[in-house]
């Protein structure tokens, strides 16, 4: 069975260095859950 996305949760967070990152929470309908930061660069 495949899970599907349930529910997506974004915000801006900073890093060490203050430098702008969004960091996502995203669950699934099997329960699954995961949190991670992504970098952005500016070009």
């Amino acid at each position: 069975m495949t899970a599907l996305v349930e529910n997506i949760h974004a915000r801006e967070i900073f890093d060490s260095r203050g430098n702008p990152t969004v960091e996502v929470d995203i669950h699934l309908t099997d329960g699954t859950s995961q949190v991670g930061p992504l970098c952005l660069q500016e070009h």
